[in-house]
């Protein structure tokens, strides 16, 4: 596993005009990125085209797919498929998220649909995993697999 550091943070009440996103480490052939989202930011609909699994640590996000929408949170939780088409608006502190883009390979026959977790196991779960990669990138393995 490699791991490098997370992008700056902007201070609190800061604004910056574009998302920020560093990757932090590598799992295999998953990958972790950190992202930092300004203040009202928006995403147009799009695909991410690789699957991935994000929590959000601070601020919030709405994020619409498949004619829902759903706002979410500190330690809630997306999984979410390659394919599917979503938009993103983030709510008036920003938000970080963090997020394992896994490859194809990696994803299993369950998480075969959008759907976000709020709090709950889901969420400690992810920031058990978030905080053992800040402290140990070998627990963070651990944690994923």
């Amino acid at each position: 596993m490699t791991r490098r550091r997370p992008p700056p943070t902007p201070p609190d009440g800061a604004s910056t005009t574009r998302p920020a996103f560093a990757p932090i480490a590598r799992l295999g052939d998953a990958v972790v990125f950190d992202g930092v989202y300004p203040p009202g930011h928006r995403f147009e609909p799009h695909t991410d085209g690789r699957p991935r699994i994000s929590v959000v640590l601070r601020g919030a996000v709405a994020e619409e797919a498949r004619g829902q929408e759903v706002t979410a949170s500190a330690a809630s939780v997306v999984v979410k498929p390659a394919d599917v088409r979503h938009g993103n608006r983030f709510g008036p502190d920003g938000a970080r998220l963090v997020s394992v883009v896994l490859p194809e390979s990696l994803w299993a026959d369950d998480l075969d649909r959008w759907r976000w977790h709020h709090a709950g196991p889901a969420g400690g779960a992810a920031l058990r995993f978030v905080r053992s990669l800040r402290d140990t990138p070998e627990a963070a393995e651990d944690d994923l697999w």
